[in-house]
């Protein structure tokens, strides 16, 4: 097979949006202009900023589900908190002078990590996030690139962003088509599990960066609204042990996840959870 060479867009920071009838919603961003190699994932947009997020522990369980309960262990937060994975793999969620940096981890270092990296899952429909404006125009900028995930007509209620991390060396190694164009990206289709055709987007740090050779395979697809959530919700897992950990059900790891989700009985979890909220911030 003939060499192949990725198309990744490079920009310091994108905005995921979804697009569903006459709808465009900003979803989340995501920041790749640390010169130190970091990865970030903020989520700003999002009306509600009750949350709860800690870092859970996934007992080894010899391939039988677990349940995960987000209260069980977690801290509760009213801030529009982001999310960081350095280089070196130290993974958290923080918000400068807002949240203490409590929710943390040593994950895997990034230029280790091949395949998942992070999930974004939205359920309960998108009307609680800010609508597009004129700056989401889609033109691709070296600073600030939007990013639409269409579902044409429909508006969906239950849909998952996934985020993997790999090589060019690494993509290229996977892709076992000889009649496999030359150049791929930005845009790409994928298979899922079920074998259904997925959107995709190639993205990539600017040049320069530590990262300069590694590339997000951003995917987004429709879920079968398995919530019961009645409001817009969003959650975020992160944070994962090395492969060889995560997949061998004989040993325990953790994760790092989050979820906005506006509670009636907000007030009550901080009292009862605990807040990583800096009292004084405004």
């Amino acid at each position: 097979m003939s060499s192949i060479r990725f198309a990744p867009l490079r920009s310091e920071r994108f905005v995921l949006l979804i697009q569903g009838g006459d709808q465009r919603r900003r979803i989340f961003q995501l920041l790749l202009h640390d010169k130190r190699g970091s990865v970030f994932v903020a989520f700003p947009y999002l009306s509600s900023s009750q949350g709860i997020l800690g870092r859970y522990l996934l007992p080894a369980s010899e391939g039988k589900p677990i349940d995960i309960k987000l209260e069980e262990g977690g801290k509760t937060t009213s801030r529009r908190v982001k999310y960081t994975q350095h280089f070196d793999g130290e993974a958290h969620f923080s918000q400068d002078g807002q949240v203490r940096t409590t929710i943390r981890k040593q994950s895997s270092a990034l230029a280790e990590v091949s395949g998942h990296l992070f999930t974004v899952h939205v359920h309960g429909g998108i009307d609680g996030f800010q609508l597009a404006t004129s700056k989401d125009s889609g033109e691709v900028s070296t600073k600030r690139t939007a990013l639409t995930f269409s579902f044409g007509d429909e508006v969906p209620t239950e849909f998952k962003f996934v985020g993997k991390w790999y090589t060019c060396e690494q993509l290229s190694e996977m892709n076992s088509n000889e009649l496999a164009p030359e150049v791929i990206g930005p845009q790409v289709g994928l298979k899922n599990r079920a074998g259904e055709y997925q959107n995709g987007f190639l993205l990539a740090p600017p040049l320069g960066s530590p990262c300069q050779d590694h590339v997000l395979v951003l995917t987004c697809e429709k879920l079968n609204n398995f919530s019961s959530a009645t409001k817009s919700a969003l959650s975020f897992i992160g944070g994962f042990d090395r492969k060889e950990i995560v997949t061998d059900p004989s040993r325990n790891t953790s994760f790092l996840a989050l979820l906005y989700d506006e509670k009636a009985d907000f007030a009550a979890l901080q009292t009862r959870l605990g807040s990583i909220d800096w009292r004084n911030a405004n």
